[in-house]
């Protein structure tokens, strides 16, 4: 949400309005949080995916190569300057390394012990799914089975893809993927600001689920729902001026 947020207020400050200068207040406390303070690798990960985009939205696939070179720009002077961002980067990699040497005592290897025990769920029943909110009651009994303890359960894969399509089948995952493109092709219908805003929320969300379970959480969930419904609102009520 943070990164959606410092992204919106940059985007909103390069328009040529009245409040400009307030916006740029706001973004600039934005990402202080997001890069100084924030520990969250997904978050940062995020508004620089959300500047690329920026990027292909006002000049289309020219932008291409100037993406890359901002972000590129913009991640090395990061690590340069901001402890907290350097630490998650060379946390990040260490996790890399440990799981690689088969220690599960790190967040990185949690994660990827909790989406292959996952994969195994979903694989018993890949159509319909389990059932909704049948995931906890089965990655119990797949714990009990292999004795994981403590940290080692999860409650959630950390990847709304991989919860619907244990619940829901590909039936679900393939609808919930229909959400995300429906929502980006009408989103250019909208007028602007809403149209590119709208965009950004879409890429927010489904980069996110690939790290969290995104809609199963209650407030990024309902950050989801709300902002749709008000971009979609604003972008269909009247045209930017």
């Amino acid at each position: 949400m943070l990164a959606f947020v410092s992204w919106t207020c940059l985007w909103l400050q390069a328009q040529r309005t009245p409040w400009r200068g307030l916006w740029m207040a706001y973004a600039a406390l934005a990402l202080v949080n997001l890069f100084f303070v924030n520990t969250g690798r997904t978050g940062q990960a995020i508004f620089l995916a959300l500047l690329g985009l920026h990027m292909l939205q006002r000049w289309r696939w020219r932008g291409a190569a100037g993406a890359v070179v901002l972000i590129s720009a913009l991640s090395a002077s990061l690590f340069t300057t901001s402890p907290t961002f350097r630490d998650r980067v060379l946390e990040g990699v260490a996790n890399l390394e440990q799981q690689q040497a088969g220690q599960v005592n790190t967040s990185l290897a949690f994660r990827m012990e909790f989406w292959q025990n996952t994969l195994e769920i979903g694989s018993r029943h890949p159509l319909l799914g389990g059932g909704m909110d049948s995931y906890r009651t089965e990655y119990a009994a797949l714990a009990r089975a292999r004795q994981l303890a403590g940290d080692r359960i999860s409650q959630n894969p950390h990847n709304e893809y991989l919860l619907v399509w244990t619940q829901a089948g590909l039936i679900g995952l393939g609808l919930l993927l229909w959400l995300g493109w429906a929502q980006w092709r009408e989103s250019r219908r909208l007028h602007e600001p809403a149209n590119h805003l709208a965009q950004g929320l879409v890429l927010t969300m489904g980069l996110a689920a690939l790290f969290n379970s995104s809609l199963f959480d209650n407030q990024d969930g309902h950050f989801y729902v709300v902002l749709s419904a008000a971009l979609w609102a604003l972008g269909r009520s009247r045209p930017h001026r």
